[in-house]
Order: C-alpha cells, then sequence, then structure tokens
C-alpha cells in the first residue's frame, strides 16, 4: 500500500470511520504502508440500504446461478462514492472498486460504469466468481498483493 500514497484512493465501509481508521493506523504499525489511508476513510456508506424510489441505476441484475435478482438501487452508498470522485475530479468510470461482497460492495458501482475487483475467498460463491471474471470491467482477485497491479493497471 505504501506505493498508493499520493494517489486516489479511499476507503468507503459500513463501518464507522474511526474503528476502520484505527484499524489502519494498527496495520501501519505491523507492516508500514496503510496508514496514509486512515484520513481517507469514509463510513456509513449504507450498501445494504435499497431505495426504490431513487432510479438512477436499474432495479436490478440478473446474476446466473443466483435465484434471485441482485437488487442494485444503494442511494447512500451511490452518494459515498459520489463525494469521493467529486473530491478526484473523476467520473464512474474512472473508478476502481475492490470489495469481498458482490451485491453490497460492487454491483452498484459495476452497474454504473465503474471496474470492480473481487476479493475472494473460500465462502465466495461460485456464481459471484463467474459472473465477475466474465465481465470485462472485473476480474476476480486472490489477496491484497493483486489489487495495484488490477487497480492501476
Amino acid at each position: 500500500m505504501a506505493g498508493l500514497a499520493g494517489t486516489d484512493t479511499y476507503v468507503v465501509t459500513n463501518s464507522d470511520t474511526h474503528a476502520v481508521a484505527g484499524k489502519l493506523r494498527t496495520l501501519d504499525g505491523a507492516s508500514p504502508g496503510a496508514g496514509w489511508l486512515a484520513p481517507r476513510v469514509r463510513g456509513d456508506a449504507r450498501k445494504f440500504d435499497i431505495d426504490d424510489d431513487w432510479d438512477a441505476v436499474p432495479a436490478e441484475l440478473l446474476v446466473p446461478g443466483l435465484a434471485r435478482p441482485v437488487l442494485l438501487r444503494r442511494r447512500t452508498y451511490h452518494a459515498a462514492l459520489s463525494a469521493v470522485l467529486a473530491d478526484a475530479g473523476a467520473t464512474f468510470a474512472d473508478l476502481v472498486v475492490v470489495g469481498d461482497i458482490f451485491e453490497l460492495d460492487l454491483a452498484m458501482p459495476l452497474a454504473l460504469g465503474a471496474r470492480v475487483g473481487l476479493m475472494a475467498g473460500p465462502h465466495t460463491p461460485a456464481y459471484e466468481r463467474a459472473y465477475v471474471e466474465a465481465h470485462p470491467r472485473g476480474k476476480v482477485l486472490a489477496g491484497v498483493d493483486e489489487i495495484r497491479p488490477f487497480a492501476f493497471a
């Protein structure tokens, strides 16, 4: 992460900003490089909130292998990402989002034109992996060391 200092890199989370910034500072103490992100944490994104009255994106996305649609209308999360983009003078087409839950972290940004990296783990559903890997703006990532080459390629 040290080589990313000076980039328009942010952490957007559902959590409280102080808790996440504290974890980044702790990581920095153990392995220097993450502490510079502490002031760049945007919290309370409420990625789980659906707002059917907000129509800036389609209501849902069909993912093969998933028996229900993925709901996309996450207005508060959109507002958090839009604030980051405004600070960076960028658009969703410039955005790269890395997350471990496709539905909460990646589906809405992908629908708006962002590139997405799915941090896959042992419990990541096969349908999520397949959907992201098949998408021209998606990549399945196996570890944090893959973020930099993907995001800054």
